[in-house]
């Protein structure tokens, strides 16, 4: 995550505030927090309830991966609950899709062309 800095005068106006330098008189400092896809992202101490309440509910039926870099998990970024990250874990909880493997997906298969066979197999 990159972030911009820029200095506000007290007439509204902006420039990009280069390292080290200082500002002048009167003048206040904008962060703005620009994620990899170039989403402007609000930090979630600036988050209202409501709109982390919006932001869990958007988790039910996201893919686990997707859903684990969300900002509502920042809090826990890190940590390890139940053997996996704490946000995976989270993310979870909240409704999030586990993200399947192919091996998963052949396995389902197998299993249920199992089953099937087995419900058949006393009709022969």
């Amino acid at each position: 995550m990159s972030t911009q800095r820029y200095a506000v005068g007290r007439n509204g106006t902006k420039r990009i505030l280069r390292d080290g330098e200082v500002l002048r008189d009167g003048e206040s400092v904008l962060v703005s927090m620009l994620a990899k896809d170039g989403a402007i992202r609000k930090p979630l101490a600036m988050m209202t309830d409501a709109e982390r309440q919006t932001m869990r509910d958007s988790v039910k039926g996201m893919p686990l991966s997707q859903a684990a870099a969300l900002p509502i998990y920042d809090a826990v970024r890190g940590g390890v609950m139940s053997g996996r990250s704490a946000p995976e874990h989270y993310a979870l909880i909240d409704g999030a899709q586990p993200d399947r493997t192919a091996a998963q997906d052949r396995a389902d298969a197998y299993r249920d062309g199992y089953v099937d066979r087995l419900s058949m197999a006393w009709r022969a």
